[in-house]
């Protein structure tokens, strides 16, 4: 009931700022014809994230952890300052996305990232029945393709566009990884490639790839 009733203030928070809402500084920009319904979708779902992560890492998710993790489960951007925890942030919205029966690509600058972020949020994500795993690129096509089939994945943005890239021209159905492409968000935009929130990952939406939305979730220097 504890974490329900923060998770519910922390989003009815992000909604005030989002909405524009006198007193509050803009914190996203947000249609306000999908407030009720983002209230309603991810009250539950972030609070058993939010439960999952002090049972299973020991970290309590901040309000601005909460707030973040809602306004990226609405497919918006989100800036963090140096500390405030955005690879938990992004966690959360990524079980919560998951627990609701997407496949969720959590997209990094690179291999080392990949890998540490996936590591580091492993026990909450197992402890909620969920599935991850990191690609890089020394991985082969049987790891890729088993790893599209987690319930999250970890991989740097040119491994997922590269992938997609190379299905695209292969000329054997063998050499195919099939990317299993449903929702992507992206940390730290400085140091990727810069699509634009909603925009289609490279090959387009026409090459199967999904809407990648621009998770702004990088230090501000």
């Amino acid at each position: 009931m504890l974490w329900s009733t923060m998770v519910q203030e922390a989003v009815r928070s992000f909604l005030r700022r989002a909405t524009g809402a006198p007193g509050a500084a803009s914190f996203a920009r947000l249609d306000p014809s999908t407030t009720s319904e983002l209230d309603r979708s991810t009250a539950s779902e972030l609070a058993a994230a939010a439960a999952a992560s002090h049972e299973a890492l020991g970290m309590e998710p901040t309000q601005r952890q909460l707030q973040a993790a809602a306004a990226l489960m609405a497919g918006y951007g989100v800036e963090m300052d140096t500390g405030e925890g955005k690879t938990l942030a992004g966690a959360l919205a990524a079980a919560s996305l998951a627990r609701s029966g997407r496949r969720v690509h959590v997209l990094s600058a690179n291999d080392y990232l990949a890998d540490r972020d996936a590591a580091w949020m492993a026990p909450l994500y197992r402890s909620l029945g969920l599935s991850v795993t990191a690609i890089g690129q020394h991985s082969t096509a049987d790891a890729r393709r088993e790893a599209y089939r987690a319930d999250i994945l970890y991989a740097a943005v040119a491994e997922i566009g590269y992938d997609v890239l190379r299905d695209g021209i292969a000329l054997d159905e063998g050499e195919r990884v099939r990317p299993v492409l449903e929702h992507a968000a992206r940390q730290g935009r400085r140091s990727a490639a810069k699509p634009r929130a909603r925009s289609p990952a490279p090959g387009g939406r026409g090459s199967g790839a999904p809407a990648v939305s621009d998770v702004d979730l990088h230090a501000r220097r």
